[in-house]
């Protein structure tokens, strides 16, 4: 991935390009409009994170629809699967998400991209399990997901 800006240009390789797109959907997500900050205060918070995510994807779709679809289809894969260890395998590739990949299918998820179809594994494999509170925008959009998203209480 390269980022341009006016006086130098940026080059990332690998999961590197994960943080540039965090930052770059940071500030799609907290731009200040005339509907405000989406935060937990606002009626319309989902209608607001979906709208700039949207667009924030649109950006990247080039380099991120791919990536998207082979987790989707990954975690499909593992649900449709029989006689598995379901939950050890989906352990296996969640221990493989770096925490700024965890945080841009945190929004995947509850964007209309990700919200019928990829959410629902999400929680059933609780692929947040790992994610680091800080990286979530706001706080309160934990309440988009079921408690279980970010985490299996094991006995």
């Amino acid at each position: 991935m390269q980022k341009s800006t006016s006086s130098r240009t940026t080059i990332s390789t690998g999961r590197d390009c994960f943080i540039i797109f965090y930052r770059s959907l940071e500030n799609a997500i907290q731009e200040k409009d005339s509907r405000g900050k989406p935060s937990g205060r606002h009626p319309k918070i989902l209608e607001i994170i979906n709208d700039r995510y949207v667009i924030f994807y649109k950006n990247h779709n080039q380099d991120l629809g791919h990536y998207f679809r082979l987790m989707y289809r990954i975690f499909l894969y593992i649900d449709n699967s029989e006689e598995i260890n379901k939950l050890f395998y989906a352990k296996i590739l969640r221990s493989q998400i770096s925490d700024y990949e965890l945080a841009i299918l945190f929004y995947n998820g509850i964007s209309e991209n990700g919200r019928n179809k990829f959410k629902p594994l999400i929680e059933k494999y609780s692929l947040f399990d790992n994610l680091p509170e800080s990286l979530i925008f706001d706080k309160s959009h934990k309440q988009f997901y079921d408690e279980i998203a970010f985490g299996v209480k094991e006995k």
